[in-house]
Parts: C-alpha cells; sequence; structure tokens
C-alpha cells in the first residue's frame, strides 16, 4: 500500500503543477501566437516589397525560409521563458556557441551546405529558370534551400544537388544573360558548291522565327572532313528571356527546313560509306 499511496501522492503532485502550469501555458500560447502572426505579416510585406525591388526570386524564396527558421526559435524561446522555464531558455541561449561547435563537427555537411546556401544567395551564379550544367547535369534550376539546390532537368528529372558540391564544382550558366548559342551539323558532297550551301543555310537561319539576327547573327562553317561528306556547321543564338520560343522547337525547325532546302536546290547529302575488308572464304 505504501507504494500505492506514493504514486498517488506523485500524481497528485504532478496534477498541482499542471494545474499552476495551464494559465502561463495559455498566455504563452496567446502571445506566441500574435508574435507568429505579427511576424508573418511583416516578414510577407517585406518579401512583397523585396519582389518589386529585386527580380532575383532565388534570394527572395532563400531568405523567407531563413526568416521561418528564425521565428520559430524565437517562438520555441519566448514560449519557455512564459511557462516559467527561463533557466532553460537562458542555458538554451548560453549553450548556442558551443552547440554551434558541437553541431558544426556533428553536422559538417549540413553546415557546409547551409553557408554554401548563404553564399550562392549573395553571391547569385544563377536564378530561377537558368539553365545551368553542374558535374555534367545540365537542367533548369527550380529551387535554392538551406541544404541542397532542385534542378530540374529536360528530360523531366528532379535532380538536388547539396549546395556544398555546386561551390565547390565548376558552374556553366548557359542562359544568365538571356542568350544561348545552338549548333547543328549537315553533311554535303565534295562536289557540292561550299559557299551556294552556307549562304542557303544561313538563308533559312534569317527567316525562322526565334532566331536572333541583329545584335547576334547566325553564322555557317565548315567544320570537318568526313569520310563521304563535307561537315557545315550552322550556328544561330536565341533569347532566353523570351518564353513565346522554345529552343528545341526553333532547332527542330531550322534543320528541318534546311532540310528541304538542300533537297530543293537538289544539293548531294550523301550518307557515311563504310568500307569492310577481309578474306571471304566459302
Amino acid at each position: 500500500m505504501d507504494i500505492f499511496d506514493d504514486l498517488v501522492q506523485q500524481f497528485i503532485s504532478y496534477y498541482d503543477k499542471l494545474i499552476i502550469l495551464i494559465p502561463r501555458l495559455l498566455i504563452a500560447l496567446v502571445v506566441v501566437g500574435l508574435f507568429l502572426f505579427i511576424t508573418r505579416l511583416i516578414r510577407l510585406k517585406l518579401m512583397k516589397f523585396l519582389s518589386l525591388k529585386a527580380d532575383d526570386k532565388l534570394l527572395i524564396n532563400f531568405f523567407n525560409k531563413i526568416l521561418q527558421i528564425f521565428n520559430v526559435v524565437i517562438a520555441v524561446l519566448l514560449t519557455l521563458y512564459i511557462v516559467g522555464l527561463a533557466k532553460i531558455a537562458a542555458s538554451a541561449l548560453g549553450g548556442l556557441g558551443l552547440g554551434a561547435i558541437i553541431v558544426g563537427f556533428a553536422f559538417k555537411d549540413i553546415a557546409e551546405n547551409f553557408l554554401a546556401g548563404v553564399m550562392m544567395a549573395f553571391k547569385r551564379p544563377f536564378r530561377v529558370g537558368d539553365v545551368i550544367e553542374i558535374q555534367g547535369i545540365v537542367g533548369s534550376v527550380s529551387e535554392l534551400n538551406i541544404r541542397e539546390t532542385h534542378i530540374k532537368t529536360f528530360d523531366g528529372k528532379d535532380v538536388y544537388i547539396p549546395n556544398g558540391q555546386i561551390l565547390k564544382s565548376p558552374l556553366y550558366n548557359y542562359t544568365i544573360d538571356g542568350f544561348m548559342r545552338h549548333q547543328f551539323q549537315v553533311g554535303v558532297s565534295y562536289d557540292a558548291d561550299l559557299e551556294r550551301v552556307r549562304k542557303i543555310i544561313m538563308d533559312v537561319m534569317c527567316n525562322v522565327e526565334g532566331i536572333l539576327s541583329e545584335n547576334r547573327p547566325p553564322n555557317t562553317m565548315i567544320v570537318d572532313f568526313a569520310s563521304s561528306s563535307v561537315l557545315i556547321a550552322g550556328q544561330y543564338w536565341t533569347n532566353t528571356f523570351d518564353k513565346k520560343y522554345s529552343s528545341s522547337e526553333i532547332k527542330s525547325q531550322v534543320m528541318r527546313q534546311v532540310l528541304e532546302a538542300l533537297k530543293l536546290n537538289k544539293v548531294d547529302m550523301p550518307g557515311d560509306v563504310i568500307e569492310l575488308k577481309g578474306d571471304i572464304t566459302s
């Protein structure tokens, strides 16, 4: 019975403490709820102001997430203080320095990726929608968060690359200035009038919608001698900011029209000739 009486006394003690704590918890819920509501309004107003002043959505979204995490941490500390756990809150704040060192060693990769994300947010090597290549992966940037960068490849794959790897690896941004060069090749006979062929290709490229013609005009050049043909390359530029035209559709159109123009002008385009050598025995 002594054990039962002790359990009852412990329960009564906890119950009394809970009754005393309930008003503080209610006050904490009201204060913290009001705090989160006000800080959310301020954060949304700030994000709206920044979106009007800056066109870099990547940077805005990144700092929006940082502010969200900061507000949650403050809300937790505020709750501890109101319910009478001020010593725990003070210890948490005092231990942040030591905790940062411990966490830094325990979660080195996470800390590295976070700092890399902060550096990229300020340096801004790419923006949302930019086409980049990193470690052989090519795609469009969808998001930068505190740990990784989300890239959408052209075949529909979602790739998440840690920010630390991006910061330490060569990064190719194909669209940061709004211009991207494309190239295709066509093989014509050695007997063909090469300058006439180049003019035919040039005329086609100058008349395809979406291909730039003023500041960055298209160009043609002889690039190589194949086994049965001379390879001529056509190069042209597109404006990546102009969403009216798809780069893949432009390339499809220009190659189709070049092929039709060469056939119309009776330009011989021989296929590759493969010579087989060896003894044939019966």
